[in-house]
C-alpha cells in the first residue's frame, strides 16, 4: 500500500469512530487561565474550555494536567451538567461521565491542587556610597515541576497558605498547612503576574516591584542583654510611602551590594530580611562594627520592698544597676546607639549621662565616643511587678 493509500485508509477509521461515537465524546484540550502558588509548594489550577454535549450521557475528557495532581481536590463543573464519574489516565488527562440536560455547547471549567509547584521571595539592595539612600528590588524565584507547560496564564504568587481543618485527612504535601503562617503580622499578599508562560522543568525569577532613593542610615548599635559584647553595624529605613516605600514587606533573603570606587559594584553580604509592616522601621545587619566592642556590668541587684495593693496583689518592687563601656578604637569618631530592656513596670531611671530616649519597655541613648577613647553609661532602675 502506498503513502496517499495509508493516508486514506487512517481517516476513514478516525471519521468512523467520529460517527460512532457522534457527539457524546466531548474532547476539551485544556486552557489554563489562572495559577495560584502558595508559599508552600502547593499551587491551584484553573482551567477552561468550550464542550459540545448532547442530551443526555456524555464523556468528557480534559487535558493535559498536571503530573502531581492532587486526585481529590479535583472540581469540574459546567452549565446543568451532572459529573457522575471521574477517571484519571497515566497520560495526565482527566475524564468523566456527564449527564446533560440539554444539548449545545457549554464552558467546562476544571479546578484542582498540585504539588510541584513553588515560589520564594528575595531582595536585591543597592546602597550608595554615602550609605544615605538605597535602590530596593523584590524578586520572586518560581520553579515548575509538575510534568505540564503553562503558556499565557494568569499567575497570582501568594503569601496566604490554605485552610487544613485536620491534618491528618491530607496526603503528606499537606502536613505543612496546619503550620499556620499567624506568626507573621503582615496580611496575606498576593503578586498577580498577567501573561506568564512557566514551562516544565522550569525555573524563572520575576520582578514584583523595584523602588529607587529610599532614605537609610548607618547605625552602630550596642545590646548587651542580647548579643553580647558586640557593637553591631546595621542600615535602618522607614517603611513609609513618604519614603518610597509603604507597603507590607515579607521575611526573605536579602542580597546587598554597594556603589565602590570607580563605580564598581561591592558585595557587602547576604542576610535575612524579617517582615516589615508599614510605618515599621526596616534593620538590616551587615556585620559586626570593625574595632569597636562594648561591655555590659552587673553592679547590683535587689528587691527593696513588697506591699499589698487595694485588689490584694502583692507588688514586688526591684532596684538594678548597671554600667556599659563602650570602646572605639577606631580613627573617626563614632555615634553608637545603645539599648536597655525592661520586663517589668519602670517606676524610674536615673542614669549618667542623662539624655536618653524612653520607650514603654526600653531606653535608648545615643552615645558619641571619640576615636581611641571609650565612654561609660551607668544606670539605676527601679521597677514593679504584682503577683
Amino acid at each position: 500500500m502506498g503513502f496517499l493509500g495509508y493516508r486514506m485508509v487512517k481517516s476513514y477509521i478516525v471519521i468512523g469512530l467520529l460517527i460512532l461515537y457522534g457527539s457524546s465524546f466531548a474532547f476539551a484540550q485544556g486552557q489554563i487561565t489562572r495559577l495560584t502558588i502558595f508559599s508552600n509548594n502547593l499551587g491551584l489550577v484553573e482551567g477552561v474550555k468550550m464542550i459540545a454535549l448532547k442530551k443526555g450521557i456524555n464523556e468528557v475528557t480534559f487535558g493535559p494536567v498536571s503530573k502531581e495532581i492532587i486526585l481529590d481536590s479535583i472540581y469540574a463543573k459546567a452549565e446543568k451538567c451532572e459529573f457522575r464519574e471521574q477517571k484519571y489516565s497515566s497520560d495526565s488527562f482527566l475524564s468523566w461521565e456527564v449527564n446533560s440536560e440539554e444539548e449545545g455547547e457549554t464552558l467546562l471549567r476544571v479546578v484542582y491542587l498540585t504539588s510541584g509547584l513553588s515560589w520564594e521571595l528575595n531582595y536585591l539592595l543597592e546602597i550608595n556610597k554615602e550609605n544615605t539612600l538605597m535602590k530596593i528590588e523584590s524578586w520572586a524565584t518560581v520553579e515548575n515541576e509538575t510534568g505540564i507547560n503553562f503558556s499565557q496564564t494568569s499567575l497570582i504568587l501568594t503569601t496566604q497558605l490554605p485552610l487544613s481543618v485536620e491534618e491528618s485527612i491530607f496526603p503528606e504535601h499537606f502536613s505543612d498547612l496546619s503550620s499556620p503562617a499567624s506568626s507573621s503580622f503582615l496580611p496575606n499578599i498576593s503578586y498577580p503576574i498577567p501573561h506568564f508562560t512557566f514551562k516544565d522543568k522550569e525555573k524563572k525569577r520575576i520582578l514584583l516591584f523595584s523602588k529607587e532613593n529610599v532614605p537609610i542610615t548607618k547605625v552602630y548599635l550596642f545590646d548587651g542583654e542580647k548579643y553580647g559584647e558586640e557593637v553591631r553595624e546595621e542600615l535602618w529605613f522607614t517603611n513609609e510611602e513618604e519614603k518610597g516605600l509603604g507597603m507590607p514587606l515579607p521575611e526573605g533573603r536579602a542580597y546587598i551590594y554597594q556603589t565602590g570606587s570607580e563605580e564598581r559594584m561591592i558585595f557587602l553580604g547576604g542576610v535575612h530580611l524579617p517582615e516589615i509592616s508599614p510605618q515599621e522601621v526596616g534593620k538590616i545587619y551587615l556585620g559586626s562594627a570593625k574595632n569597636m566592642k562594648g561591655e555590659r556590668i552587673q553592679i547590683s541587684m535587689s528587691s527593696s520592698e513588697s506591699y499589698e495593693d487595694e485588689d490584694g496583689h502583692k507588688i514586688i518592687l526591684n532596684e538594678y544597676s548597671y554600667r556599659i563601656i563602650l570602646y572605639n578604637k577606631r580613627q573617626v569618631p563614632t555615634a553608637v546607639k545603645v539599648v536597655e530592656h525592661f520586663y517589668e513596670e519602670l517606676v524610674s531611671l536615673e542614669s549618667e549621662p542623662s539624655p536618653y530616649v524612653q520607650g514603654k519597655d526600653f531606653t535608648i541613648y545615643q552615645v558619641e565616643i571619640p576615636p581611641q577613647e571609650k565612654k561609660e553609661i551607668e544606670y539605676t532602675a527601679r521597677t514593679k511587678t504584682s503577683r
